[in-house]
């Protein structure tokens, strides 16, 4: 089925969990991101290249959350921020990328604050998204990528019943050392499993 117009798809927002409150970055996050990432550059950059080349400055940040605005309208790409339910604090990013409409397929992306890691505040987050991406868009296949490792992010496919697909090879490159390493491919067909959560949105 081809998708003509994915921009007059409905995408219902804000996601709400009990602990979180789930959005498009919006005009005025700016601060709030660039004080998240630069708080945990060191804790993110291993396994996320794009954290040592942004957020280096309130208005660098501002502009991310402006593009990510724009392309989330056109549904290009759905970066999403993960708030506190008072939309006080930022705990971290999710999102829906590498969106293929015909299908429809999503990948799934994440990362946290580093002060409030081991809270279960992503595998929460990525739950409700895996969620809303199967009741909501009619999703027919979603995946969790993240290099071989990064023991974190794939304790959290593990955790929300996402099954290993495979391995990709020598597909990237260690972004400090360089040295190639391998991506480790999860995906989920249903929520068919997935752990109990209240979400609504």
């Amino acid at each position: 089925m081809s998708v003509s117009f994915p921009s007059l798809i409905e995408v219902p927002m804000p996601i709400l969990t009990p602990r979180l409150l789930i959005r498009p970055p919006q005009p005025g996050d700016g601060p709030a991101f660039h004080a998240a990432v630069n708080a945990s550059r060191d804790h993110l950059k291993r396994f996320l290249p794009w954290v040592d080349t942004s957020h280096h400055t309130q208005e660098e940040s501002e502009n991310f959350a402006r593009l990510s605005q724009s392309k989330f309208l056109t549904r290009s790409d759905m970066a999403l921020a993960i708030f506190d339910r008072t939309a006080q604090t930022l705990y971290g990013g999710t999102g829906l990328h590498r969106i293929d409409w015909d299908l429809p397929k999503f990948e799934i992306g994440y990362w946290v604050h580093q002060d409030h890691q081991g809270r279960g505040l992503i595998t929460e987050a990525v739950n409700a998204l895996t969620r809303y991406v199967f009741q909501q868009l009619q999703a027919k296949r979603v995946e969790i990528r993240c290099e071989t490792d990064n023991v974190r992010s794939r304790a959290v496919a593990e955790r929300l019943g996402y099954e290993l697909d495979g391995r990709l090879r020598h597909d990237r490159y260690k972004y400090q050392s360089q040295e190639l390493t391998d991506t480790w491919i999860f995906s989920r067909l249903s929520m068919a499993g997935l752990p109990e959560l209240s979400v609504s949105w």
